[in-house]
């Protein structure tokens, strides 16, 4: 998906339907806005389900091939969000989440031996959003609202290395960590319980850019030193997510 397609075809939908729409209420009497004066602020707290695809490629050290993978990854997790309500039509927040996952893995059998690769990640997206709302109805407790996304993602991979042979297997552990950039935008629709509480749901679609994992480990046999590594290189990726929050304003 093209991001600046999708971002381009979401403030047309947002343009046409301000356009359309005549807020029946007031400033004072929003239910976005809890206090007629001062700072509107809130804060959010859900759940996140995410599916990301991931061009993976393998490389190992002294063999001139690259392997690559293409392999899928679903990410389950919870989110946390601040914000500043500026008015009915805007508002900013800084949203964090950890996310859990795994991918597909890599599985190689030539009939003796085979290898297997099983990775866990644990992701940390750190974002800021701007966000522009539209009112829905005559009392205005429903809201659609759309807007772009900017942060960064930090990542960390823990892969499980199990290598087949004659019958006999052993297993190795090894991880690493990365940060990459990431944006995107979204779309979701509020409802506002009261002036103090809603309930919120929304779809975004999100681009990162390229990490790359360094595995490494060092064995010691009968005194000598072995180390062992390979890295993967996560090209950029593009995620699906979609999270469901309930807020508190104050």
């Amino acid at each position: 998906m093209n991001t600046h397609a999708l971002k381009t075809t979401l403030t047309t939908i947002g343009l046409l339907a301000a356009g359309a729409i005549l807020p029946a209420q007031t400033e004072g009497d929003s239910f976005a806005l809890p206090k007629p004066n001062g700072a509107n602020l809130y804060l959010e707290a859900g759940g996140v389900f995410a599916a990301a695809s991931m061009p993976l490629d393998l490389k190992i050290p002294d063999l001139p091939v690259t392997l690559g993978i293409n392999s899928d990854a679903n990410f389950t997790g919870a989110r946390l969000a601040f914000g500043f309500r500026v008015n009915k039509q805007h508002k900013v927040q800084f949203e964090f989440a950890r996310l859990s996952g795994s991918d597909d893995g890599l599985s190689i059998n030539n009939g003796e031996e085979s290898f297997k690769t099983d990775t866990d990640y644990t992701a940390m997206p750190f974002t800021l959003s701007y966000n522009y709302c539209i009112p829905l109805g005559q009392t205005g407790r429903w809201e659609l609202r759309l807007g772009p996304s900017l942060g960064f993602y930090n990542m960390k991979a823990s892969q499980t290395l199990t290598a087949s042979y004659d019958g006999e297997s052993e297993s190795i552990s090894l991880s690493d960590t990365d940060s990459t950039f990431v944006y995107g935008a979204g779309i979701g629709l509020t409802y506002h319980f009261s002036k103090q509480f809603h309930v919120d749901f929304e779809y975004r679609h999100l681009h990162m850019g390229k990490v790359e994992y360094d595995f490494k480990k060092t064995f010691y046999d009968g005194g000598d030193e072995i180390n062992f590594g390979y890295k993967v290189e996560v090209d950029d990726m593009n995620s699906h997510s979609f999270a469901l929050s309930f807020g508190w304003k104050f």
